[in-house]
């Protein structure tokens, strides 16, 4: 787990020693123009940002100024990071992480494996980041006792797990990533960090979204909501209600659905967000289709697929292009549907998104089931199958602990306005109460295997028995008789 610092330590260590005299109005200026770009940042303005960022780093380099290097390298990795040019950002972060070494800043250093691990993580490169993760969290953990208290110190490692609680998920570890967040809520209400909050209830939920418990995931985005509008972000606020309506879309609650989904429309005109738009989109036309007004909701999914073709923002093609093929498919359209799935299964390949993937020969399946042609829809039915345990492990215990835990949950929705207090207790019982069937289910399994090993070892035993009884039966009825000089045995 060390190896990555020591390693980087040693690149530090081989390194040529270079002195300047560094002028304290030159790394005075250095640090005012980082502050500049800092904002810029903030602002959203990558390539000002990139600019001046290139320039402090010029100016720091030529009066070796470390803070300025370190900086100035740091907010280009974030820059090049938001751009999605993550090798680059992989580089830069490289780079700052060296600077923070021969500073001998232990919190900076955290800070920079962290986001070296969301670049990795955003590569596909899970193993990696996760090594990345766990040696900024042994270096958090190592200077914890002298950061007491210390905010700076404690938001960078709410950040990390975070970001880890995102990791483990991606990774099918629920029940980890669940324990990340909640560790994250602790420190963030320690700091009173109410967006940091939000956004941990916000990851919870989406946690119980891809195990397909919606009361839950309803539950968490609702004290989500309540954090981002105590500090009134509009931008937060607008995808907690597009979710919010998702949510209670899965729910069958359509009204609810329609409500929040409506809150977050009018809160577009002040983001523009077009991710947010696009999922409000797809929304409507979800509530649509279960009301069974097909034409409107077709209506609504394309305008949802011209807004991204023309906004070049691919990352819902696959869901909506399904969206349109059921339509087409309760239509009779089998035509178009068949047209429409293949386009939204390329998009999943292409994203290599094995859940759309899924989702896709699923429908592949309905699709040739409407028309008949049951052998096509069977082999689609497997494959979606056998990817399915692949990429979600044992789909059975989902269900399982769907099924069991339905009639708690349907009292959970009464309530969903529940104090966060004890939306936390609830949870860690979740979790709880998933380890116990977890358990229940391998005791099972085991039983399963042990009746049909016993019943292979009885059935055996009993043909030794019967052959033996044959056998006796036999030597019983023999007579021993001498023919042509040689002894002979007949059986009576």
């Amino acid at each position: 787990m060390r190896s990555i610092l020591l390693c980087l330590m040693g690149l530090v260590i081989l390194g040529p020693a270079e002195v300047y005299s560094t002028d304290i109005s030159d790394t005075t200026k250095v640090l005012e123009m980082i502050e500049e770009a800092r904002g810029l940042y903030k602002e959203g303005k990558l390539n000002l940002t990139i600019s001046r960022a290139n320039e402090t780093l010029r100016l720091s380099n030529e009066v070796n100024f470390l803070k300025g290097k370190a900086y100035s390298n740091f907010l280009l990795g974030l820059c090049f990071n938001d751009k999605s040019d993550l090798q680059k950002a992989i580089i830069y972060f490289d780079n700052a992480l060296l600077s923070k070494i021969q500073l001998g800043d232990k919190i900076g250093i955290a800070e920079l494996y962290t986001k070296r691990g969301v670049a990795y993580k955003n590569l596909g490169k899970f193993l990696i980041a996760e090594d990345n993760y766990k040696q900024a969290k042994y270096i958090f953990d190592e200077i914890e006792n002298q950061n007491k208290g210390n905010s700076y110190y404690l938001k960078r490692k709410a950040n990390l797990l975070s970001d880890f609680g995102v990791l483990n998920k991606l990774m099918g570890r629920f029940e980890v990533a669940i324990d990340y967040y909640l560790e994250s809520i602790i420190i963030r209400k320690e700091i009173d960090d109410i967006y940091g909050v939000g956004s941990c209830y916000a990851n919870i939920s989406n946690v119980y979204r891809e195990i397909k418990q919606y009361n839950l995931m309803t539950a968490n985005l609702l004290a989500a909501k309540e954090n981002f509008q105590i500090i009134n972000s509009p931008y937060a606020l607008e995808k907690i209600y597009t979710l919010l309506g998702d949510a209670f879309v899965y729910l069958d609650k359509l009204d609810s659905a329609d409500y929040y989904l409506k809150l977050s429309l009018d809160l577009n005109s002040v983001t523009n967000s077009t991710r947010n738009l696009v999922i409000s989109y797809s929304s409507v036309g979800d509530i649509l289709f279960l009301k069974g007004d097909y034409y409107q909701a077709l209506k609504i999914f394309k305008e949802a697929y011209d807004i991204s073709i023309e906004k070049n923002f691919t990352t819902f093609i696959p869901s909506i292009c399904y969206s349109i093929a059921k339509v087409n498919i309760e239509q009779g359209e089998f035509v178009e549907s068949h047209k429409w799935i293949i386009e939204g299964y390329d998009s999943s390949i292409e994203m290599g998104d094995q859940s759309l993937k899924l989702d896709g020969l699923f429908l592949f399946s309905e699709h040739y089931k409407n028309i008949n042609n049951y052998d096509s829809a069977y082999s689609f039915l497997k494959s979606y199958y056998e990817l399915s345990n692949i990429t979600n492990g044992v789909n059975v215990l989902h269900n399982i602990i769907e099924k069991e835990n339905n009639y708690s949950n349907h009292q959970l929705i009464s309530k969903l306005e529940s104090t966060q207090e004890e939306l936390l207790v609830l949870n860690n019982k979740q979790k709880n109460s998933k380890k116990i069937n977890r358990l229940l289910i391998v005791i099972c399994i085991s039983l399963i295997f042990a009746f049909f090993y016993l019943r292979k070892k009885t059935s055996k035993m009993s043909l030794k028995i019967n052959d033996l009884e044959n056998t006796n039966d036999i030597l019983k009825r023999s007579r021993p008789y001498v023919k042509d000089g040689k002894l002979a045995v007949k059986i009576v």
